[in-house]
């Protein structure tokens, strides 16, 4: 996952941190994971 952070900042990214759009994925992926882990 860093390598992929660190490949995508050099593509001419000059922001830094997450876009939102990023945070809404990660926030989603997490939702889903405990969503399964959860019940059990």
């Amino acid at each position: 996952m860093l390598c992929l952070a660190r490949a995508s900042a050099r593509l001419g990214r000059d922001k830094r941190g997450f876009t939102l759009v990023e945070l809404l994925a990660v926030m989603a992926v997490l939702a889903i994971i405990a969503a399964i882990a959860v019940p059990r």
